[in-house]
């Protein structure tokens, strides 16, 4: 069995020389049912590391962590969607969310 690539998020899977039907190979990012589980993801990371993030700027800018919380996840997601590695997204994400939060004021 082979895999040949097409390039959007399908890939042709072959027996032999005869090709078999699509599979889909990378997540539909417009799925409501992603969306959902984002949400989901983002409420879980609240109460992990993110929690913390969203407090210290909260802390340390003097506002709500409400509009904190707001402005850092809107950071998060924008930074996900093309990020190769996840790992210093939270880093990148306080940081632009300090500096927007500190704008408005």
């Amino acid at each position: 069995m082979h895999a040949k690539s097409i390039p959007d998020r399908f890939s042709i899977v072959t027996i032999g020389n005869v090709p078999a039907a699509p599979v889909k190979c990378r997540p539909d990012l417009n799925d409501p049912e992603r969306s959902k589980m984002a949400s989901l993801a983002r409420e879980s990371d609240l109460r992990g590391s993110h929690r913390a993030v969203v407090d210290g700027l909260a802390r340390e800018l003097e506002l709500p962590v409400e509009e904190v919380e707001s402005v850092y996840f809107s950071e998060v997601t924008r930074l996900e969607k093309s990020a190769r590695v996840k790992t210093f997204v939270s880093v990148l994400a306080a940081g632009s969310a300090r500096m927007r939060l500190r704008h408005r004021a």
